[in-house]
């Protein structure tokens, strides 16, 4: 069931950040006032970044409950690949390009776009957290459903036991 869920939700989400990032980008060739484009520009990729988080925060929370349940990663791994898609998406082709459309039309000087940094700095983040939470998680639930093996042993306790077993049976 959870799987289920979290696919739909993976669906859902993949959807509406691909409009967004469509919106956001099909505003860049909009004819119309080039301060306004900047302004809606900058709404929709505002937007668009807090749909990021709130949808990547959404499926890491199902993946824990999957793989809690289960016992299977995957869900970790593609929610990273969301994430990633989205901020490689934002960070290396939406913003240069917006950088772009601001010189084109001198909205500003040339600037030092650090987007792509900050992308790839999301990027390495986002990889290092889902692998510890893998980790965590993993590690709370043996904690949490230990399965009792018995202790070994020793051959003196075995001799001690067998004695005993012998004297209870006759």
């Amino acid at each position: 069931m959870w799987n289920k869920v979290y696919l739909i939700a993976l669906l859902v989400f993949l959807v509406l950040m691909s409009i967004l990032t469509y919106v956001s980008w099909d505003w860049l060739g909009s004819l119309t006032n080039p301060k306004d484009v900047a302004e809606n520009y900058r709404y929709y990729s505002n937007f668009s970044w807090y749909f990021l988080w709130i949808s990547a925060a959404t499926l890491l929370a199902l993946a824990i409950v999957i793989l809690w349940k289960t016992r299977q990663s995957w869900a970790f791994w593609i929610t990273l690949f969301y994430f990633v898609l989205f901020i490689i998406l934002q960070t290396f082709w939406l913003d240069p390009s917006f950088e772009k459309y601001q010189e084109k039309w001198k909205l500003i000087s040339s600037a030092i776009n650090l987007s792509p940094l900050i992308g790839a700095g999301l990027i390495i983040s986002a990889a290092v957290v889902i692998y510890f939470n893998q980790f965590l998680v993993l590690r709370m639930n043996d904690k949490m459903f230990a399965k009792s093996e018995p202790a070994e042993v020793s051959s003196e306790d075995k001799k001690s036991l067998d004695e005993t077993t012998i004297e209870d049976d006759s």
